[in-house]
């Protein structure tokens, strides 16, 4: 299979319907039930749902496949849950009625509708929008964000690539921006190939399975704030590119030879010291840690322990090389 960058160019139908291929490929067994549930669930399905069915809708179906990770699902649902604890079901069946009535072309207004909804911001909302409408929406998270900048000949490349430091909070124009990306591609590939098959929704489908996992693209980086989850009352506010030529100003260097902790394998993160057992290079903990993130957030993302992060940062502490002024 190719990387997205050559298959973004590439005018051969069937290369682009094995890529399609490939992401069921990569779903594990344990989701493909729900996959193909959610799959099947367009607008024609759900637009007769009553309050409670609509609710548990949400709830067991697409929150399941939204938030993979346990730690966000219960995050995410635990926000989600005030509407029947705060018996609001039937005002939580009012926001989503909107979702039946608007004009699908309308990227901002479908953002708008889908992120009141407690418990999912940009991405969730998106990732709503894509299954009920996939002729018009994709998912916009920080999987396709990561992807599409592999894709060297795209305009928008710069733009993209200013998302990467807060890939995984993304906001409704960073959203905005990346649909209109997947809705064009798909308008290109229907057009290339005579067809009218190609949607967003398959679009971001592709650049999830088609992904460089070893890209310096795809590093892992901690949410910072809650314009994703909302998972505080107030989100706080962040100057996301201050803050990182604040940390490239002085990169930390850490001799990690002595450390029983970390791990050096060519094979993986391209050889950048690892924690062991995992492909998380031990410079996002360390790094974050440099930007005033908590050991508990921290651990809590990461989904490492405390004493892990605590026992990263105090070798660090102890085994600096230099700070390097850029």
């Amino acid at each position: 299979m190719p990387l997205i960058n050559d298959l973004w160019e590439s005018r051969d139908h069937k290369l682009w319907q094995d890529a399609l291929k490939r992401y069921w490929e990569r779903i594990k067994p344990k989701n493909r039930e729900l996959e193909e549930l959610m799959q099947a669930a367009g607008i024609e399905c759900v637009s007769n749902l009553g309050a409670r069915e609509w609710y548990e809708f949400l709830l067991n179906r697409y929150f399941p496949w939204k938030y993979t990770q346990a730690n966000r699902l219960a995050q995410t649902t635990q926000l989600f849950r005030w509407y029947e604890d705060e018996g609001k079901l039937d005002y939580l069946h009012s926001v989503t009625r909107k979702l039946f009535t608007f004009d699908p072309a309308h990227i901002g207004k479908g953002l708008e509708i889908a992120g009141a909804i407690r418990g999912l911001g940009p991405a969730g909302a998106s990732g709503l929008l894509a299954n009920l409408f996939p002729k018009w929406f994709g998912t916009a998270d920080q999987f396709v964000v990561k992807s599409l900048c592999e894709v060297k000949s795209l305009p928008e490349r710069s733009k993209l690539l200013a998302m990467l430091p807060h890939s995984d909070s993304l906001t409704d124009d960073d959203a905005m921006l990346v649909i209109a990306v997947m809705r064009r591609k798909a308008r290109e590939l229907n057009e290339l190939f005579g067809t009218d098959e190609w949607t967003p929704r398959k679009i971001d489908m592709i650049l999830w399975a088609v992904r460089n996992e070893d890209s310096c693209c795809d590093m892992p980086k901690l949410r910072i704030g809650s314009r994703d989850s909302h998972l505080a009352p107030h989100p706080r506010t962040w100057n996301y590119e201050s803050r990182r030529r604040q940390a490239m100003a002085a990169i930390v260097q850490v001799d990690w030879s002595e450390c029983p902790l970390v791990e050096v394998d060519p094979e993986i993160q391209s050889g950048a010291p690892v924690l062991t057992g995992t492909r998380l290079p031990v410079s996002a903990i360390v790094d974050n840690a440099e930007y005033g993130v908590s050991i508990g957030e921290i651990s809590e993302q990461f989904e490492v322990s405390q004493a892990q992060v605590e026992a990263i940062l105090a070798y660090a502490k102890g085994h600096r090389i230099a700070d390097i002024v850029r």
